[in-house]
C-alpha cells in the first residue's frame, strides 16, 4: 500500500474530520425518515469510499484491512466488509435497541452493496 497510500489516507481522514466540524453549520435537515436517511447515507458514503479507493486512499480502520485483503488474497472489499459488519451489528444488539441497529445495518448494507457492485481494483485507478 505504501507511503502514498498513508499520506492520501491521512489527508482524507483530516478532511472528513474538518468537514464534520463545518458541515453542521452549513447543512440543516428539518426531518428525515430514518430509513430513507440510512439509504441516502449508504449511497453517498459508498460512492465516496469508491472514489477514495480508486485514488489510492481510505478512511482508515477496517477499510484498510479490506483493501489489503483484496489486493493480497483477492477477497473483495465488498464481501469482507459485510462479514465484519455482521459481527459489529450482532454485538450492537446487546447495547442498543433492535430498531436502531436495524436502521444502521440498512445503511451499512447499502454502503456495501454500492462498493460490491461498483469497485474493482483494476478499473479507474488514479495515481
Amino acid at each position: 500500500m505504501g507511503l502514498k497510500f498513508v499520506v492520501k489516507t491521512f489527508i482524507a481522514v483530516a478532511l472528513v474530520s474538518g468537514l464534520s466540524v463545518v458541515l453542521p453549520d452549513l447543512v440543516h435537515f428539518g426531518s428525515v425518515n430514518p430509513y430513507v436517511g440510512a439509504i441516502l447515507f449508504g449511497c453517498i458514503s459508498g460512492t465516496a469510499l469508491i472514489a477514495l479507493f480508486q485514488h489510492g486512499a481510505s478512511l482508515g480502520g477496517i477499510g484498510i484491512l479490506a483493501l489489503y485483503l483484496q489486493d493480497t488474497i483477492g477477497l473483495r472489499a465488498g464481501i469482507f466488509q459485510p462479514m465484519f459488519d455482521v459481527v459489529v451489528f450482532t454485538l450492537a444488539l446487546f447495547v442498543r435497541d433492535w430498531q436502531t441497529v436495524a436502521i444502521s445495518a440498512l445503511g451499512a448494507l447499502v454502503v456495501n452493496l454500492v462498493i460490491t457492485m461498483n469497485h474493482r481494483r483494476d478499473r479507474y485507478i488514479a495515481t
